[in-house]
């Protein structure tokens, strides 16, 4: 703060030319960017909307992607494969079929490319069978209700008062999630307001699911017209849950009803899905195993999401999630011609994959062409380049606990370990 530098200053911690430099920084900046001339004269200003997401856009979001690949592991020249040859691909995991994006990513003007997407275009030209299957989770614990379950979206209506009445806002929207505060979004008022999802969920397993409505403030939960949730009060965040049976294939009708009266505020979907009561691990993880095991290569696609990295937020392992250590291990028996894709925004401990899989590509967060620039890498179209800009540990036992600023035991330049992957 203000206060804290003053009070540095004073006590001859900084100088007043310190002060400069960083002011002069801060302030060329925003010389550069026009923030001091007559807006009529900022050429920024002269861009028309329509530029964004236009097709030069799109070949930079691409090269972006390209060049960020950084190819961690590939025995025996694993990759890349051959179109012409290979017959069969599965394509699995939790986040083949949609695109992540990170904290501070925006809403692409173009839809975004998938994985999945991009597999799929090599298919076309070159003939060759993918199958594709769902993520399903085993987790006991409560994971998001993804656009997987939505297929024909959400359609949301957003009041500007917390009873749901008047002229509403009205949109379509892929995914059950109100969280300003992470996902800033102008089109949504601001307290005291409400809002209102309606469309169609259609499960992949069948079972008995325990349904959570994540809220700050109140929320209503309404399945095929049935009441299931009803948490209507003004509260702190909380999950209010219910237990429902879905059949796999069948489409439910959903309506979900939350108003924010100020202050905090959050509204999320979330569900346990039911264990599919087999001795077969992997049929608890849907159809993965079954296309893994008819395809000749398998493409999981792994990595967490904003959920657990994002500002503010603090990871508490580095290392996957439980059930997709899980999944992966169980995969690999199934079909070990496996390429791991990884998609995050920080580094993994991925030690058995490291071992076990013959090839690990790191796609980061790659954008809204991100699928199309992964499937040039694993059909050979483009060679990744990409080089890690951090350290790739083994485990948290191998670095101090981050309670200082230190950097002494830790990062590429003090580490005194072998690291998994090196800077």
């Amino acid at each position: 703060s203000g206060e804290g530098l003053l009070k540095s200053y004073r006590q001859y911690m900084v100088s007043e030319a310190d002060i400069d430099s960083a002011a002069y920084r801060i302030l060329r900046g925003r010389m550069m960017l026009g923030l001091f001339d007559d807006p009529s004269q900022n050429p920024y200003n002269q861009i028309e909307p329509s530029v964004v997401g236009c097709k030069a856009h799109q070949d930079l979001a691409l090269e972006a992607a390209r060049q960020s690949m950084v190819l961690l592991k590939n025995k025996d020249n694993f990759l890349p494969l051959n179109p012409k040859k290979v017959k069969s691909i599965a394509v699995v995991g939790i986040s083949a079929g949609h695109c992540e994006f990170g904290d501070y990513s925006g809403t692409p003007k173009n839809g975004p490319v998938t994985i999945l997407d991009g597999i799929k275009q090599y298919a076309e030209e070159y003939g060759f069978k993918v199958a594709y299957a769902p993520w399903v989770s085993a987790s006991e614990d409560f994971e998001p209700v993804t656009k997987t379950y939505f297929p024909e979206g959400l359609k949301v209506e957003y009041y500007r008062n917390n009873s749901l009445s008047g002229e509403a806002s009205a949109r379509m929207e892929e995914e059950l999630l109100y969280d300003p505060v992470h996902k800033p979004d102008r089109f949504q008022p601001e307290a005291p307001m409400s809002i209102r999802w309606t469309g169609q969920l259609k499960p992949i397993v069948s079972g008995v699911y325990t349904l959570g409505m994540k809220s700050d403030d109140g929320c209503r939960v309404y399945v095929d017209g049935k009441k299931v949730i009803d948490a209507w009060t003004e509260h702190s965040v909380q999950m209010d849950e219910a237990m429902i049976k879905l059949e796999a294939g069948k489409t439910y009708d959903l309506r979900v009803e939350y108003f924010d009266n100020g202050g905090d505020c959050f509204a999320g979907l979330y569900w346990k899905a039911p264990s599919a009561g087999s001795q077969n691990v992997l049929a608890r993880y849907g159809d993965a195993g079954k296309v893994a095991a008819e395809c000749d290569v398998t493409v999981a696609v792994l990595g967490i999401n904003k959920s657990i990295e994002r500002e503010g937020q603090d990871r508490f392992t580095l290392e996957l999630p439980i059930d997709q250590q899980e999944f992966i291990k169980e995969l690999y028996k199934v079909n070990p011609n496996t390429v791991v894709v990884l998609v995050a925004g920080s580094s993994l401990a991925v030690n058995w994959m490291d071992e076990n899989v013959p090839a690990i590509l790191n796609a980061w967060y790659p954008g809204e062409q991100g699928g199309n620039a992964v499937a040039e890498v694993l059909f050979g179209d483009y060679n990744p380049g990409g080089r890690l800009p951090l350290t790739y540990y083994n485990s948290l036992d191998e670095i101090p606990a981050f309670d200082n600023y230190s950097v002494k035991g830790r990062t590429y330049q003090y580490f005194e370990g072998q690291p998994l992957y090196e800077f």
